[in-house]
């Protein structure tokens, strides 16, 4: 098991010494006041566990793979004092049993070869350390290891699906003084991914939203990335978008567009201009049910290069068999970019929710044309404080990729 321990030293350093210097009260209280000593004795525990199995079949290997991971997360958040707070969380990721058919890439992989693979490696972390200052009317800001998630986590997420999430190192800022404005900031100066590796990126992140339309929610985001070690995913991205819900009776519909562009920049090799598209339309019956279609591109820049999102949570985007991960702007491979057609229904039976999806998936340039298709299913339901769901996924392929099969057992609690 490896340790990971990257992260702002002294922010760290700095929460230790005062979770240590919360059990001497007497010197708290001479010396601050006893403010401090409230600010840590007033905190709340939180913990996250997470027991999930995985299987993959996927036609070009010939053994499946399997995994039993438990995932324990334990955090503790200060009281506030004058503005200030402080939030710690630890993460564990476990395999249980026999990992001889588990397979994790990254610095915490089992080197386990000859099966497909399980993105869940097994490591200890800091998955989150920072202060937080609110002193300021109607603003937040933060410094330090934290999540981050605009919008629908296409852009910037925190890929809450797998066990290991991912975090960054930034500062961050939310102010919504302004009348149905919300308005943040980020500077990201590391990703901490996934499969617990550490990538040093410079990324600027501006994201403002207006909801005071009675249609809807206006918004205009940029995210202009520098990474250090591998310039060819130096990019600017510039995008807005529009998203509402019309009552019809009683029924809602359901009404999304988006419009986004990508530049190389900085140190970037190669030149492109790629565009992504996002429509989705749908409708929520009286019944609980709701029924959407959705288009989504990430456009190809004359077969050479694609649109790509590397701070996305990618799982919630075409189809959760993740065969189209684009980390980078060859679209994981793709060149020729990629076209999603996908039709969902949600809705209930008792207190199970149940999720259904069909994806059609094609090129946007090149000789390729169809890529294949794929069916989602999901359940989820609680039993008290436990959420226990079962998921499957299906890629049938229409071309040189391989048919993909997972399948998600799992049980969660949060206190």
């Amino acid at each position: 098991m490896k340790t990971q321990l990257n992260m702002p030293s002294k922010l760290c350093a700095a929460l230790f010494v005062a979770g240590g210097l919360s059990s001497s009260p007497l010197v708290l209280a001479s010396e601050f006041g006893g403010g401090l000593y409230d600010m840590l004795a007033n905190g709340k525990v939180s913990i996250d566990a997470n027991l999930r199995f995985e299987n993959v079949d996927q036609s070009n290997i010939a053994n499946e793979a399997n995994a039993l991971t438990l995932r324990t997360r334990l955090g503790y958040e200060t009281a506030k004092l004058s503005g200030f707070g402080g939030f710690l969380e630890f993460e564990n990721i476990a395999v249980i049993g026999n990992d001889d058919t588990f397979l994790a890439p990254g610095p915490s992989g089992n080197g386990v070869t000859g099966r497909p693979v399980i993105a869940d490696t097994e490591l200890t972390e800091i998955n989150q350390v920072y202060i937080s200052y609110s002193g300021f009317s109607d603003t937040v800001a933060k410094y330090g290891r934290q999540r981050i998630v605009y919008d629908n986590a296409r852009f910037i997420g925190d890929v809450i699906w797998r066990q290991n999430q991912q975090t960054y190192d930034a500062f961050a800022i939310n102010n919504i003084s302004l009348s149905d404005t919300s308005l943040s900031y980020s500077f990201i100066t590391n990703q901490n991914n996934v499969v617990g590796a550490n990538v040093d990126v410079e990324v600027h992140s501006i994201n403002a939203s207006y909801s005071g339309f009675s249609a809807g929610k206006l918004t205009a985001y940029a995210y202009l990335s520098d990474f250090e070690a591998n310039n060819v995913n130096d990019n600017d991205t510039y995008g807005i978008r529009f998203s509402g819900v019309s009552p019809m009776g009683v029924n809602k519909v359901l009404y999304t567009a988006e419009f986004a562009r990508q530049n190389d920049s900085e140190d970037n090799p190669n030149s492109f201009d790629h565009d992504y598209v996002f429509l989705e339309g749908g409708l929520t019956f009286g019944s609980g049910i709701t029924a959407k279609i959705a288009y989504e591109l990430l456009g190809s820049d004359n077969n050479t290069t694609a649109f790509f999102t590397p701070f996305a949570t990618l799982f919630k985007f075409q189809g959760y068999a993740d065969v189209f991960l684009a980390p980078t702007a060859n679209a994981a491979g793709l060149p020729g970019g990629i076209e999603d057609i996908a039709l969902t229904l949600t809705g209930k039976a008792g207190k199970v929710n149940l999720y259904a999806a069909y994806h059609d998936f094609n090129s946007d340039e090149g000789s390729i044309g169809n890529y294949g298709d794929e069916i989602d299913l999901k359940a989820t339901t609680a039993f008290g404080k436990f959420t226990v769901g079962a998921q499957y996924a299906a890629f049938s392929s229409d071309s040189t990729l391989s048919d993909v099969d997972k399948f998600w057992l799992w049980v969660g609690t949060k206190i």
